[in-house]
């Protein structure tokens, strides 16, 4: 947000903001069938190691400064964290992505530890269900 403030700072308040939205993992759940028991197995474990992968190189790309890094890589798992229910994760890599947009890492810094903080958060949550 322009005016420095951070809009997703209830971050650890599981009872506000769990880290999975359960309506989207129960429709997830409703893709499942015999010809792919392990669907959601599979999705869930894909999107964990990706946004992994993901976070490290923001924090990487907000060390070297390329912001256009940052935006591409929040934009990606922006989306990949909504289709899961991660929808607070989404909402760190949103602002991130628009941090990328500006041109500018200067104010990334705070927001590469709430994503961290809340990937953890969801990683707990999905290795509950895997």
């Amino acid at each position: 947000m322009d005016n420095g403030s951070n809009p997703v700072k209830i971050v650890g308040n599981a009872d506000i903001n769990p880290p999975l939205d359960p309506e989207v993992i129960e429709s997830l759940k409703e893709l499942i069938d015999d010809d792919d028991p392990d669907f959601l197995t599979d999705l869930l474990e894909g999107f964990l190691e990706n946004a992994q992968d993901n976070i490290q190189k923001i924090a990487e790309a907000v060390d070297a400064g390329e912001a256009d890094m940052v935006g591409r890589l929040a934009h990606t798992i922006k989306g990949s964290s909504r289709n899961v229910g991660a929808n607070v994760l989404a909402d760190i890599s949103f602002e991130l992505e628009i941090i990328g947009k500006r041109g500018s890492t200067k104010d990334a810094g705070h927001l590469i530890t709430d994503l961290a903080t809340e990937f953890g958060r969801v990683k707990t949550e999905i290795e509950k269900i895997v």
